[in-house]
C-alpha cells in the first residue's frame, strides 16, 4: 500500500483499509464484546451516583433535569463485555425480587405485630 496517499483517504477508508485489517489480525474481529445491552445502559443510568450527576448539571426547577446533550455526550460510562453485562442484570434481577419479597414479608410481619401490639392492649 506504499503507493496509496493516505493524505487523500477519507475516514472510512482508513478504518477499512487500516484499522479493521488490525483488529483482525489481533484476534479482536469479534464485535460483540463491543455490544451495549439496553437494560444494561437503562440499569446504568438509573443508578443513584449517575442520578446524582445528572441532576448536578442539570438547568431548570423542580426536579428538571434539562442536561444537555453535549453534557450527557461526554459521560463515561465504563462497559463491561456484553456476557458479563447479561450476567449482571440477571444478578440484579434476583436480587431485585428478593428484595420485594423482603419488603412484602416486612409490611406483613409489621401488621401481625400491631395486631398482637393491639391484643395486648386490650388485656390490660
Amino acid at each position: 500500500m506504499s503507493s496509496v496517499n493516505k493524505k487523500a483517504l477519507s475516514e472510512t477508508d482508513i478504518i477499512s483499509k487500516y484499522i479493521i485489517p488490525a483488529i483482525k489480525q489481533a484476534g479482536l474481529d469479534d464485535m460483540t464484546h463491543l455490544a451495549a445491552s439496553p437494560a444494561f445502559i437503562n440499569l446504568s443510568l438509573k443508578e443513584p451516583r449517575i442520578l446524582d450527576l445528572v441532576f448536578a448539571q442539570s438547568t431548570g426547577t423542580a426536579n428538571q433535569a434539562n442536561s444537555s446533550m453535549v453534557a450527557i455526550g461526554n459521560w463515561l460510562i465504563p462497559v463491561p463485555p456484553l456476557k458479563e453485562q447479561n450476567r449482571i442484570i440477571e444478578k440484579l434481577q434476583v436480587m431485585l425480587r428478593t428484595c420485594d419479597a423482603l419488603t412484602k414479608s416486612i409490611k406483613v410481619e409489621g401488621g401481625l405485630q400491631s395486631k398482637l401490639a393491639d391484643s395486648v392492649q386490650l388485656l390490660n
